[in-house]
């Protein structure tokens, strides 16, 4: 069940729709992202480096490593990438806690043989990778976790239950990619100031895993 709240206050899927150009928000995201890019004006160039690195991993962990089952943990709204998929995945569930997140994944991603999408709960691990989907993977061969724009959303204690967690429960020779915001190309204090505007609107580490961007430069 969506919450009542849901369409009005800001959520952080729409909003990074929104900041790469998409349709998928709404007036209260776009005025949200407005008072985001008067904080950090790079926001947009810097969501699509980190959409565009999605891709770059998959093709490494398919063509470079040989994994071809890949678990993609806060997939966020869907956008072109993900229909860009390599034919070498053979098999990719895309997880959010969002449920209308989720629910575009189902309808618009999981069309494709070999894709599936999951509504859970990052941090109870040993649920989600017992969940139907992620059981029809091989779990004798190493599975790709993608848990990008993840884990600045998480308190630092959950961020360590969780992956030690993943790092457990994997079959061995698994890869995680994993990409977190940073503060070392920005102004002084503009990553604080940043956390604070998300704060205020009330999507802190408690709301959901899609995060915002997962580098302060978008030359980088």
């Amino acid at each position: 069940m969506i919450p009542p709240h849901y369409f009005q206050q800001p959520v952080l899927a729409r909003v990074q729709d929104h900041l790469d150009g998409g349709t998928d928000d709404y007036a209260v995201d776009r005025a949200f992202a407005r008072t985001l890019l008067t904080v950090a004006p790079w926001l947009p160039a810097s969501v699509r480096i980190n959409r565009g690195h999605w891709l770059r991993v998959l093709h490494y962990l398919t063509r470079g490593l040989g994994i071809d089952q890949v678990i993609d943990l806060g997939c966020g709204l869907p956008h072109d990438d993900h229909r860009q998929l390599p034919d070498s995945v053979r098999r990719i569930v895309y997880v959010d806690n969002d449920c209308v997140v989720e629910g575009h994944a189902r309808m618009i991603l999981a069309e494709r043989a070999g894709t599936a999408s999951l509504l859970a709960d990052l941090t109870d691990v040993p649920a989600l990778l017992a969940a139907a989907p992620i059981q029809q993977f091989d779990h004798d061969r190493p599975i790709g976790v993608l848990l990008h724009d993840v884990v600045p959303w998480l308190d630092d204690d959950t961020a360590r239950t969780v992956l030690a967690a993943l790092r457990a429960l994997l079959p061995a020779g698994s890869v995680l990619s994993l990409t977190h915001a940073t503060g070392d190309f920005t102004p002084a204090g503009q990553m604080v100031r940043l956390t604070e505007v998300c704060q205020d609107a009330g999507l802190d580490q408690s709301h959901a895993y899609a995060a915002l961007a997962t580098t302060g430069d978008p030359t980088t």
